[in-house]
């Protein structure tokens, strides 16, 4: 993820661009449930 991101401050290549793109809903779930189990952790 921190490779991609990288990548994005930096890139003018469509196809890069895209692949990035493609991978945003797949972060935004691993980053979803490591808050769900941070907020989980701290509750109990």
């Amino acid at each position: 993820m921190t490779d991609d991101r990288n990548l994005t401050s930096h890139t003018y290549h469509e196809k890069v661009a895209e692949e990035i793109y493609s991978k945003i809903n797949d972060y935004y779930k691993f980053m979803n449930k490591v808050y769900k189990d941070i907020m989980e952790m701290l509750i109990v």
